[in-house]
């Protein structure tokens, strides 16, 4: 055999153990492996049922039936006594680890969480094992279970105080038809002081009809552990959790592994190897990078479900609505058995009160009889030795002890006979009191077998009814599972189309962001391009403007040539005047004509100046005020060009606000997208679209761990050579059987060390 098989089985092993050993609830007692079975037997038990593939229906009917008597699978009865056999924790444990349905909660009303866990579950259930009971066997020194044959399951609800009774019913099922016997006939085994009791009829072994085959409950209950064992979550999860409130993830598929798991014959192997060739075990843990297909899926299939959903939603209504109504007649039936059952129940008292004086008389009798036979053992010694005497006396005549010793031997012969004389009386009368006790306690049993018979006369319709109520409430769970699967399929594909519109929105809003950067870069480029065009602006602006100084200055110095010209050619202009003015009056005088004539010559060129310096004040005037006008037009410019930057800063402000508030909606549409993806993610790991990442458990950690560090090696070494003294490596080396075999053997010890 490979490690690696080896390791599998190991695995499977340890996974059957912590299946079936410890209750989860921290309200239970805490199980002591070694109370009554040891815990490397039942270690063993499992290995060896592992290593041999047993059918898991063979293991669990062992587990059901076992007593602890047979010292072959005396581990198996370990479920059973280290529970102590108390009924109620029994019925939580067994409902959860080997049904898939956690009924703690049912026990005193209906499950207060889950509608579809009724009272009448849990006491189904617990009518299977209420009966068992411990028995210390002082002989052989070791616990055993043995079981009585009274003991009803009653009940009541302690909100509603509706009652009734269960007689055994699997998960799912129908209450089972067991034997009626009358009072004094039900025991194989009657109790009594160090007497396991041992029904001819055994309620806990009726438990094992779940692993005949048939029982929904009990197949699916294996396939759908091991495969959350091998996914980590079940197609029902949690996996004690079976209601139609939390159906599987894919119903088809729990199906068919249940109906192949049945056909193999429960085998477990087989069962996995199935599991671990599915395409969904062979998945990557990461979600397939293709979603637009199943995206576009979703759109497809809302409508046909959400029409399903309405009409599952009418058929669950009306079968919940056909269970109530059978649910009234019940209760109306059952209040028709109270005077029966009553009548019933106290025939039964007085019966049994009627039994005591017959078996205290019977031990009476017994007492006498065993007396009586003492006495007649003295009487035979007595009587063998009175004779002998009497030879003895014939004998020896004048021995006065002899006879003596004769005398006394006659006498004790004597009270010995008057005393058994009186034994046989009154034993006879005694034989007589048991007589009359007897046919007491059988007039009681008749009138109670009578009384019983009219209670069952009566409960025939109320028993009837229960068997349609709960047929009725199968359909009305199976209705509620569809419906209730409907509407998480309509669930998740919405998550789908969540998803999907959350990724349109975040896209939108992407692209809203593209389309902000682009205008604000725009934006930004034309405070760019305008920022030039200012920059140009107050270039010319300051150009014009030296301009102008210049223009200024050269105008000033021509207006100052012209007053200096003017300053010198006025005097002369104004003498020429006086001088012509003079000439009026004193016409032809020549010295003024002469001054006249110096004063024109004088006059002419200073005239010349003076014009050519007034012609050039007036092309600086011109050329001042071109460039003043050009200095203005370029102030204009520059206002225009600046106050466009100031406009384009303003929009580009606006443009990256309208990023910003873009990038908000982006991060929140992409917030929206993850938290869409995780829901969807979930969804497909609930559908096993791809794989759970799922944590070692303690045990693994430490067994990898161990493996890892090499610890394991010179343990392993230690039961190799322990393993060695009895099965030589050598003497079997040919044998590929018998070396397989060998490995078990150091692996098994390897654990028990462990």
């Amino acid at each position: 055999m490979s490690a690696r098989k080896n390791l599998c089985i190991g695995r499977l092993t340890r996974h059957c153990r912590r299946l079936k050993q410890a209750p989860r609830r921290r309200q239970q007692p805490i199980l002591i492996p070694d109370k009554y079975v040891p815990y490397v037997e039942w270690l063993k038990y499992l290995q060896s049922a592992t290593q041999q593939n047993r059918p898991w229906n063979h293991l669990v009917r062992e587990i059901f039936t076992s007593d602890g008597n047979d010292p072959a699978p005396r581990p198996a009865a370990k479920f059973f006594l280290e529970r102590d056999a108390e009924p109620h924790i029994l019925t939580r444990d067994v409902g959860r680890i080997f049904f898939g349905v956690d009924l703690q909660c049912a026990q005193c009303h209906d499950h207060p969480l889950v509608d579809h866990y009724a009272q009448s579950d849990y006491y189904g259930l617990f009518a299977f094992v209420n009966r068992s009971v411990l028995f210390n066997d002082e002989t052989q020194k070791k616990m055993l279970l043995g079981e009585k044959a009274e003991g009803n399951a009653d009940y009541q609800s302690v909100f509603t105080k509706d009652a009734s009774r269960s007689r055994p019913r699997l998960p799912g099922g129908l209450e089972l038809d067991e034997p009626h016997f009358a009072l004094g006939d039900e025991y194989v085994v009657a109790p009594a002081d160090k007497v396991r009791p041992v029904p001819k009829f055994s309620r806990r072994a009726l438990l094992s009809k779940a692993t005949e085959g048939g029982n929904a409950a009990f197949d699916k209950n294996l396939p759908n552990r091991l495969w959350a064992s091998l996914f980590g979550r079940g197609l029902v999860h949690p996996v004690d959790w079976h209601h139609p409130h939390n159906p599987p993830s894919h119903p088809q598929v729990l199906e068919l592994l249940t109906k192949e798991f049945v056909a193999s014959g429960y085998n477990i192997r087989e069962l996995i190897r199935q599991i671990v060739l599915t395409e969904a075990y062979q998945r990557s843990m990461d979600p397939a990078a293709d979603r637009t297909a199943r995206l576009a899926l979703a759109a497809q299939q809302l409508p046909a479900l959400e029409q399903q959903v309405s009409t599952l939603e009418a058929t669950t209504k009306a079968a919940a609505d056909h269970q109530s109504s059978l649910y009234d007649q019940m209760q109306t039936a059952r209040t028709a058995l109270a005077e029966p059952d009553q009548n019933y129940q106290k025939s039964v008292q007085a019966a049994l009160a009627l039994k005591k004086p017959w078996t205290d008389a019977q031990t009476a009798l017994a007492k006498t009889q065993t007396d009586t036979t003492a006495k007649q053992a003295v009487i035979a010694a007595l009587t063998d030795a009175a004779a002998k005497g009497a030879e003895a006396v014939k004998l020896l005549p004048n021995d006065a002890e002899v006879a003596q010793a004769s005398t006394v031997f006659q006498n004790k012969l004597a009270t010995a006979n008057t005393e058994l004389a009186a034994l046989q009386k009154t034993a006879t009368d005694q034989t007589a009191a048991v007589e009359a006790a007897r046919v007491k306690w059988q007039e009681g049993v008749t009138a109670s077998e009578a009384a019983y018979a009219a209670y069952a006369t009566v409960a025939q319709p109320w028993e009837g009814l229960k068997q349609q109520w709960n047929t009725a409430r199968t359909a009305t769970l199976a209705a509620a599972s569809q419906l209730e699967f409907a509407k998480q399929q309509v669930q998740q594909w919405k998550q789908s189309a969540d998803y999907g519109a959350s990724l349109a929105q975040l896209a939108a809003a992407q692209g809203a962001v593209t389309t902000a950067q682009t205008e604000l870069s725009q934006s930004q480029q034309a405070i760019v391009d305008q920022q030039a065009i200012v920059t140009t602006a107050t270039t010319a602006v300051t150009t014009a403007t030296q301009e102008v100084q210049v223009a200024q200055q050269q105008l000033d110095a021509s207006k100052t040539e012209f007053g200096n010209r003017q300053g010198v050619a006025k005097p002369v202009s104004d003498a020429l005047a006086d001088v012509d003015l003079a000439l009026t009056k004193l016409p032809g005088d020549e010295a003024l004509v002469e001054v006249q004539t110096k004063l024109k010559a004088r006059f002419e060129p200073l005239g010349s100046a003076l014009k050519e310096a007034e012609v050039v004040v007036a092309a600086r005037t011109t050329e001042y005020q071109t460039a003043t006008g050009k200095l203005q037009t370029a102030q204009q410019q520059m206002q225009t060009a600046t106050a466009e930057l100031t406009l384009r800063q303003q929009t580009s402000a606006t443009k990256a606000t309208a990023l910003q508030q873009a990038q908000a909606k982006a991060s929140e549409a992409q917030s929206g997208v993850n938290v869409a993806w995780d829901s969807t993610v979930s969804v497909w790991e609930r559908e096993f679209a791809s794989r759970v990442e799922k944590p070692l458990t303690p045990e693994q950690l430490t067994y990898a761990m161990s493996t890892a560090t090499g610890f394991l090696d010179p343990q392993r070494a230690a039961a190799d050579a322990e393993i060695e003294k009895t099965v030589p490596k050598a003497s079997i080396a040919a044998d590929p059987v018998k070396v397989a075999a060998r490995q078990h053997q150091v692996e098994q010890l390897l654990r028990e060390r462990m």
